[in-house]
């Protein structure tokens, strides 16, 4: 019998083989294979999410006792009456706003937000606050940087030297959120001049710059604001 003839006879037998072996493959064993595959995707997802329901509830605790912690020292902090100061521009955020700022400064409000949504209202509070003391600096530093030169130039233009600075610079500040000479004269007397004149002469001129006019109405809501944000947080704290 020659090869063609041996090859000829060979290829039913091949053909029967294969047409048994793949129903038999795909009905046993790799059937068999995806369903373990499945399953296994299946009981992994399981054990996944319920291993990270355990974590964040013990986040959720380790929170809550920071959190906890916290709120005592805000209840302090907020209650401070507030108190003008007059060394800067960004010096007279309000004490209550101010400390309140300090002790959250390290605080992850936007994590704890959402791992504990029943303080929630509470830590967006936190979180304006926040913002609104943002807004403040951003507004007071600008207020300074103009109010330093508008003085330097009235001392410079007097002939005064730059010692003679920081008085009139208080004056400023005072001015620029509504409190008057009469107000300002027993803090400013102990650095410059003891009667109200020699201010009211030096305003006039500090105060002629177009930004510092614009600055003031703005300074003073910003303040108001801040002062706001710091009672509704308050409020929220003792609840």
């Amino acid at each position: 019998m020659t090869p063609t003839t041996v090859e000829s006879a060979q290829k039913p037998e091949v053909a029967a083989f294969w047409s048994s072996f793949w129903p038999s493959f795909w009905s046993g064993s790799a059937s068999g294979v995806i369903t373990g595959v499945i399953t296994g995707l299946v009981v992994g997802f399981i054990l996944l999410r319920y291993q990270r329901e355990i974590e964040e509830r013990e986040s959720a605790k380790v929170y809550g006792r920071q959190l906890s912690i916290k709120l005592d020292e805000l209840r302090g902090a907020l209650t401070q009456h507030d108190i003008l100061s007059i060394i800067s521009v960004r010096s007279a955020v309000p004490k209550a706003a101010a400390a309140a700022i300090d002790i959250l400064k390290d605080s992850p409000l936007t994590l704890w937000r959402e791992a504990l949504p029943k303080h929630g209202n509470l830590l967006s509070l936190a979180i304006d606050l926040q913002k609104s003391f943002a807004s403040f600096n951003a507004l007071a530093d600008e207020a300074d940087q103009v109010l330093k030169q508008r003085v330097r130039a009235f001392n410079h233009q007097r002939g005064a030297i730059s010692a003679n600075d920081p008085v009139y610079h208080q004056l400023g500040v005072g001015m620029l959120f509504g409190t008057s000479i009469d107000q300002l004269l027993p803090w400013l007397a102990s650095h410059g001049p003891t009667t109200p004149e020699p201010y009211v002469t030096a305003w006039a001129q500090i105060s002629q710059h177009a930004r510092l006019a614009e600055l003031a109405p703005l300074l003073r809501q910003a303040r108001e604001d801040l002062k706001s944000a710091a009672q509704q947080l308050l409020s929220a704290v003792d609840a």
